[in-house]
């Protein structure tokens, strides 16, 4: 594939994955395949794939912030738990390239999955009224720590994760929760660039038409995300989940 096919190709799916990890998140697991395509390694890949995710997520956030959807009171709280496992996910995310994190991956998403669905045809109580106004509890700091964690680390679907913590230990909207997802994520994909950059990870001459596309695609993300009805919002939630547990499961 000429550099040229090779950029357009990137844009494209850019685009598409943008949109879909601000709508609902694994987005990823679309602009991954584009980056082996180039003949990156898969460290590489996996660190340069985070060009995409920054670009989207500062035109997702600019959109969300200027429709006033984010929750700043509580993400400020957990922004810094969050950003130190970023950092520490980065650092050993060389640790996680192994066939028995793809197994455990596929088993987390697939029951995210099932637990999405549940709870998008009432199957599981809402969150209780007024949770988004009190402070975050020790379980919510340590949950967003964690997703923080792993996304410095691999990065794969961490939009499902924080999109329902989000939702559920937030008790937030659909907007609010997708804006919250988007500020988190702009924020660690700046601490997991940090590392990989220093380790010489970040290949920008595939990444930034990826990263551009994908700029365009979380803009449009963001602009029409907060039009999806709560149910509709869950099970997309549930099937981007479910397609990620299939990814990680080696199915797809």
């Amino acid at each position: 594939m000429s550099p040229a096919a090779l950029a357009a190709l990137g844009f494209g799916t850019g685009m598409v994955a943008g949109w879909v990890n601000v709508v609902a998140g694994g987005g990823t697991l679309l602009s991954l395949p584009v980056l082996a395509l180039s003949g990156l390694p898969p460290m590489a890949a996996n660190a340069t794939s985070r060009l995409g995710v920054l670009s989207q997520s500062l035109s997702a956030t600019f959109v969300w912030q200027r429709k006033g959807a984010i929750p700043w009171k509580l993400a400020l709280r957990l922004l810094p738990v969050s950003l130190i496992g970023t950092f520490a996910g980065a650092a050993a995310a060389a640790l996680m390239q192994s066939a028995l994190a793809g197994k455990v991956l596929a088993v987390i998403f697939g029951a995210l999955a099932v637990l999405t669905a549940a709870d998008a045809f009432g199957l599981i109580a809402p969150p209780a009224p007024g949770a988004s106004e009190r402070a975050p509890g020790p379980a919510t700091y340590a949950v967003f720590g964690a997703i923080g964690f792993y996304g410095g680390a691999v990065q794969a679907g961490i939009g499902l994760l924080y999109a329902y913590a989000a939702y559920r230990l937030g008790a937030l909207t659909p907007a609010q929760a997708n804006a919250l997802k988007s500020l988190l994520t702009l924020v660690f994909s700046v601490g997991a660039i940090t590392v990989f950059v220093a380790r010489g990870l970040v290949h920008f001459g595939v990444g930034l038409p990826l990263a551009l596309g994908s700029l365009v695609g979380g803009h449009l993300g963001a602009t029409y995300a907060n039009r999806l009805p709560l149910r509709a919002f869950k099970l997309a939630i549930a099937l981007a989940a479910a397609v990620t547990a299939l990814h990680f499961g080696r199915l797809i």
